[in-house]
């Protein structure tokens, strides 16, 4: 009986285990979702931006050609750094994007996996049980210990 307790309480503590991380996962994926929703609002506006700030450029070419050229290589400096800030936000989109995939395939993984503990420890029950006798027809641990008398 106490092998069977035993194998039970360690099935159980695997699966609130296993259950607990599933659950640490599925908060991890709405975390890593929420920051892919964030880095692509983030990237959507540097677009925005950085169309904005060539326009800008374009329109001081334009309209101001006597301007000295240290105002022309200031905002092409920034449509630069725009432009990298946009790639790199892109390759951080990218790379969330990547781990969303990896987190769901994992948590994938590990519903799966915690579906085939749940059916092993209950056939290893279904098997065990039969094997032991109930706890009422065992005799008591004190007529087991102590003299008749």
């Amino acid at each position: 009986m106490r092998l069977a307790q035993i194998s039970s309480f360690v099935l159980a503590a695997l699966l609130a285990a296993n259950a607990a991380q599933a659950e640490q996962l599925q908060t991890d994926l709405l975390l890593e979702r929420a920051n892919a929703a964030k880095v692509e609002n983030a990237r959507a506006q540097l677009e925005k931006q950085n169309k904005e700030m060539k326009a800008k450029l374009l329109e001081a070419e334009t309209a101001a050609r006597n301007r000295t050229k240290t105002t022309i290589t200031a905002l092409e400096a920034k449509a630069l750094q725009l432009e990298q800030q946009l790639e790199n936000e892109q390759r951080d989109h990218q790379n969330a994007v990547k781990m969303n995939k990896k987190f769901e395939k994992k948590l994938k993984e590990m519903m799966t996996q915690v579906e085939d503990e749940r059916r092993h420890a209950a056939e290893f029950k279904d098997q065990v049980c039969p094997l032991f006798p109930s706890p009422s027809s065992l005799p008591s641990l004190t007529s087991l210990v102590l003299p008749h008398t």
